[in-house]
């Protein structure tokens, strides 16, 4: 494993972030970037203070707010792990201090309709301090609320209340916190 070095960061200052910074409608301060990850669309990105995006590898973070009127916003302090798809047909909201794990999708739409009709659609909402582990897939419609812990590999398609931990296809609830993760 390659160790970072002072020219490492200069580089990432100078030249990195100046560059994915103009992919964004709004950001805040403190943007890391690790390797390259597509971030774009024709609606709007916006992002608090530190976000940190790890796209290392040759499976790289997508965030795509796909309509002229969607927005996909990330709080302060976001980490999102490499391989994550985030697809914004019209809103999603990533709350602070929230961690999505590797390989994690979440869709606010079925992106096509059935027999001619239009595709479904719901926001999606995720409240503060949340860890979404690795390959979780969260669906439209879903609130997720403050301090939950949704286990690996899980689908989530209904609501999640604030300090429970769930897991599974479909979730359940398999324990309660009071502060989340540390």
């Amino acid at each position: 494993m390659k160790i970072a070095t002072a020219k490492d960061y200069a580089w990432n200052k100078l030249v990195v972030q100046p560059f994915y910074k103009r992919k964004f409608s709004s950001i805040g301060t403190g943007l890391h970037i690790q390797g390259r990850p597509c971030i774009g669309g024709l609606g709007k990105v916006q992002a608090g203070n530190n976000l940190s995006l790890l796209s290392k590898g040759p499976i790289r973070i997508t965030l795509l707010a796909s309509k002229k009127d969607s927005v996909l916003s990330l709080e302060n302090n976001v980490f999102i792990n490499q391989g994550v798809k985030i697809l914004c047909w019209k809103r999603i909201n990533i709350g602070d201090s929230t961690i999505i794990g590797a390989n994690s999708f979440l869709l606010d739409s079925d992106w096509h309709g059935i027999d001619g009709a239009q595709p479904k659609m719901g926001p999606i909402k995720i409240g503060s301090h949340v860890w979404i582990a690795m390959r979780v897939m969260i669906l439209k419609g879903v609130t997720i609320g403050d301090n939950a812990i949704i286990g690996a590999g899980s689908v989530v398609t209904r609501n999640v209340e604030k300090n429970t931990i769930v897991a599974g296809n479909p979730i359940r609830q398999i324990g309660s916190t009071t502060t989340g993760y540390c």
